[in-house]
């Protein structure tokens, strides 16, 4: 590519852009946009799935092990996703850097507790409801339930302040006693970085979330809407948690923006990819997604199957497409608050269409939606969900758009010089993401009453047995 054809490539993506954003901020400023007086259409909200941010210390209150806990809708079971303990807390910004393993969690003191809430929070644009440091006996009262645990290690297991060698396990599959996985939780090995040790926490947390399905009849108290009454301690929520089928997942880090982000004290630290982040809680909790932007918000529904996927070209994945358009709807400052992303064994149809709230907003997304979505049908919702402005239902139309702006960015890339990734990069930062999008399926969580997993009828991007619920009157 010529200097001048790369100048005008960059500045067609640029106006783009800037139409986007205009658009989608047009969405939230219009008056227009907002469910009028009158209006009989139903409006759903999203059910209710509490969680529990979990931090596991050793006996020197180092944090070793964290994860946040999901409810399913229907009150049993639900989801473990697991995130590295060396997080940066400042997401990159400013000069120095923050893991949250940088700091001591007691599991006595309360502070600890909210201090590790408001991180998470932080983190994840989450609304986290509680938090648990729980220490060595605290890890033994927990893990008691399922052991022992078959759990398949990806690597040895060594704790730098365990007597002798410091050995606690081997790698490969193998049977832990209860004693074994708390060792194998609080362990640190100082050899390498923290996130060189996260597979093995990322395995644990699998094969707890697996020995602790369980198909039990459970009597789950309901309100006078017939929804499950949410746990009012940390106990009782863990406890409806190991009574139904639960899922794991883990989630990304974002490698090329930490390669660019100052680290003058040369912590050990990773950044999460946010978008991934997004995306996770998106599917399992979206009453819970923070709306950052004061911008439009939006549905996302795609249940494409794996041969329409593969139309985008090798090495497309539902979870990567979702990356990409959560990424950009993020710049345009839009939010997305909820994915409903479990693949339709017949797929979907040909038409993306976007279903807007109100009549005043579809010339606006007309414009708007073809930078982000490709041709698209905008029509009026005949269903509110609470809180939503946009429902995308994709159709194969997007994954059409996908593949040209894929060929676009392939042929660019060839006409370009070489650059080498590392430039610039003034350290070495905690290895690679996991390949999520190949071996963990997104689609976490009990498919018992979580139709945030399992999706819904297409139509309309939402239905009775969907992700949302009748609005209290």
């Amino acid at each position: 590519m010529t200097q001048l054809g790369a100048i005008a490539a960059v500045a067609f993506m640029f106006a783009a852009a800037v139409a986007v954003v205009v658009g989608i901020s047009t969405l939230r400023t219009s008056e227009a946009g907002r469910a009028v007086a009158g209006d009989e259409r139903v409006v759903e909200a999203f059910p209710s799935t509490p969680n529990l941010g979990v931090a596991i210390v050793d006996d020197l209150d180092r944090l070793t092990s964290l994860a946040i806990v999901t409810l399913d809708p229907s009150g049993v079971g639900g989801s473990i996703v697991t995130m590295p303990v060396n997080v940066d807390t400042t997401l990159g910004l400013g000069r120095q850097r923050e893991p949250l393993s940088s700091r001591p969690f007691s599991p006595d003191a309360p502070e600890d507790a909210a201090a590790l809430q408001l991180a998470l929070e932080s983190m994840l644009g989450l609304t986290v409801e509680r938090a648990l440091v729980i220490g060595p006996d605290g890890a033994a009262e927990f893990v008691d339930r399922i052991s022992p645990l078959r759990v398949d290690l990806p690597q040895r297991v060594v704790d730098a302040d365990s007597d002798g060698t410091g050995f606690v396990a081997a790698a490969g599959e193998r049977s832990l006693t209860a004693d074994q996985v708390v060792a194998a939780l609080t362990a640190i090995d100082i050899d390498g970085t923290s996130y060189d040790q996260h597979a093995v926490d990322v395995a644990l947390w699998s094969a707890i979330a697996f020995a602790g399905s369980s198909s039990r009849d459970v009597d789950v108290s309901l309100d006078e809407f017939g929804r499950p009454v949410a746990p009012t301690t940390p106990d009782e929520l863990l406890d409806r948690l190991f009574t139904g089928t639960i899922g794991a997942r883990d989630l990304a880090i974002d490698r090329s923006t930490a390669r660019g982000t100052d680290n003058d004290d040369g912590a050990d630290f990773v950044l999460l990819d946010r978008t991934d982040a997004i995306l996770v809680f998106a599917e399992i909790s979206p009453a819970l997604v923070s709306t950052p932007n004061e911008s439009s918000t939006f549905q996302i529904v795609a249940r494409f199957n794996d041969e329409q996927v593969a139309t985008v070209g090798e090495g497309s994945s539902t979870v990567g497409l979702l990356r990409e358009l959560i990424g950009e709807i993020q710049f345009a400052r839009g939010n997305v608050v909820s994915v409903r992303s479990a693949p339709a064994v017949e797929g979907v149809g040909e038409v993306t269409r976007l279903e807007v709230r109100d009549e005043s907003l579809v010339r606006v997304v007309e414009e708007a939606g073809p930078i982000l979505f490709g041709e698209v049908e905008v029509v009026v919702a005949t269903r509110l969900v609470e809180g939503v402005d946009v429902v995308a239902v994709l159709g194969t139309d997007f994954l059409d758009h996908r593949a040209e702006l894929r060929a676009q960015e392939e042929a660019s890339a060839a006409d370009s010089v070489d650059v080498d990734p590392t430039d610039g990069a003034d350290f070495d930062i905690s290895g690679d993401a996991p390949d999520v999008d190949s071996d963990v399926d997104p689609d976490i969580g009990s498919d018992a009453g979580s139709d945030a997993i399992t999706g819904g009828d297409e139509s309309t991007g939402s239905d009775d047995g969907s992700d949302t619920v009748p609005a209290d009157e």
